[in-house]
């Protein structure tokens, strides 16, 4: 019995111990692919018209700067983008989030802040699957409901 006691006294002083002897640090890792000194913007000139319109934007809200992001997938789960966005919303005034998929009624990835959902069957495309019949639609994705006669899906954004 004295033995199973001194077992659980060594181990409590010894989590106790490591709980105290702990150090919060972060290590930053170093790959031998990642040229950081590379990661420039080549010929920069091309975006002074882009700053130049948010600065008219800013100061004298004469203009609409509308911003087009062309990507994949991970355009479609909006984690960086979702970001970006909310900065420039944030400076620059909130004209909407624009274009928003179904994402989850066409059984793929949505943003988080999103929510789609229906009470339909759908049969859905993604560029990705060439051998679907259904033609491809603005966002490389495509619904079209198994029932004629149903609603349209519903999607709505989680704000807070």
């Amino acid at each position: 019995m004295s033995r199973y006691l001194i077992f659980w006294q060594l181990l409590f002083l010894n989590s106790a111990l490591i709980a105290q002897d702990t150090i919060a640090f972060q290590i930053t890792p170093s790959y031998d692919f990642i040229h950081s000194d590379s990661n420039t913007i080549s010929n920069s000139v091309a975006l002074v018209p882009f700053y130049d319109k948010l600065y008219t934007l800013r100061e004298k809200q004469e203009t609409t700067v509308s911003i087009l992001h062309i990507g994949d997938s991970h355009i479609q789960a909006d984690y960086l983008t979702q970001a970006i966005r909310a900065l420039l919303q944030h400076e620059f005034g909130n004209a909407g989030r624009g274009l928003v998929f179904p994402g989850r009624v066409a059984r793929t990835n949505e943003p988080q802040t999103i929510y789609s959902s229906s009470s339909a069957e759908w049969e859905s495309k993604r560029i990705i699957y060439t051998n679907q019949s259904l033609p491809i639609g603005i966002g490389a994705m495509t619904l079209q409901t198994k029932s004629p006669q149903s609603l349209p899906p519903i999607t709505n954004e989680i704000t807070g």
